[in-house]
């Protein structure tokens, strides 16, 4: 269960230009469980902080084992987390997020050597003033090298 859960965190640093290598794979090639839904949903409040933290996500992943030793992985999830603090003001974050990745071999979520990872993904955080910012993550990784992409952040006053 743990490294069901830990998957999607680990496949979280990369994901898009991977499509082709993904639909053209061997014969052969084995996906472990086919594609897993987990949902989630949690409150946990922070006394010291007075604020109390809500968090609801949806993850679909698929991983993939080929006979060469690599394993290939797809995830897409949406989220919201809305934190509200003490005097009842709130902010909110919604987002959605596509990964995919490649690597030279997995041992377990924590041991691995990644050969490509990309992520495309975004998300906004409505403030408690009414501000929205959108946080818009293209990129790609080879071999622990950022080759393209990062984030952008584009924040509108409100209306």
């Amino acid at each position: 269960m743990f490294g069901k859960i830990m998957r999607p965190v680990v496949l979280g640093i990369g994901g898009a230009s991977l499509l082709a290598p993904v639909a053209a794979l061997p014969a052969n090639a084995a996906a472990t469980q086919g594609v897993e839904t987990i949902e989630s949903s949690w409150c946990i409040p922070i006394e010291e902080f007075g604020i109390t933290v809500c968090s609801t996500a949806t993850e679909r992943y698929l991983e993939v084992h080929t006979p060469t030793g690599r394993a290939l992985f797809r995830s897409t999830g949406t989220s919201t987390m809305t934190t509200t603090y003490d005097d009842g003001t709130e902010e909110t974050s919604v987002g959605s997020h596509r990964v995919q990745s490649v690597f030279s071999f997995w041992l377990d979520p924590l041991i691995y050597d990644a050969t490509m990872v990309s992520i495309d993904g975004s998300s906004t955080r409505t403030l408690p003033d009414g501000t929205s910012c959108t946080f818009v993550d293209d990129s790609i990784a080879v071999r622990d090298r950022l080759v393209r992409g990062g984030t952008t952040v584009t924040c509108t006053p409100p209306k």
